[in-house]
């Protein structure tokens, strides 16, 4: 089953932001190709972060993930993208924990 994504105005001016072509392409293709065909392949949290996923995606060395939730049967929200580094404590600012 294929997912329907849905993408912030935040996270849209981030990917908006990205220079760099190639890693642009990528975090592209994770959000609406990769995540909608196979969502469950994402890293699920726990604890403060229960029902949040990750994907990462690599990118000359450095590790840039992408968290999601599911908002129903059908629909991902895509909450945040970002690099590795300070991710989670940004993800928990973003989801009020």
């Amino acid at each position: 089953m294929d997912y329907k994504i849905d993408v912030p105005n935040r996270v849209k001016r981030y990917i908006k932001k990205i220079k760099d072509k190639h890693l642009k392409k990528s975090i592209v293709e994770a959000i609406y190709e990769d995540i909608p065909h196979n969502p469950n392949k994402g890293i699920s949290k726990i604890g403060d972060l229960v029902g949040i996923y990750t994907w990462a995606v690599n990118y000359q060395g450095t590790t840039y993930r992408i968290a999601y939730t599911f908002e129903n049967e059908s629909l991902i929200l895509i909450v945040l993208v970002g690099p590795h580094e300070n991710f989670y404590q940004a993800l928990k600012r973003t989801v009020g924990h």
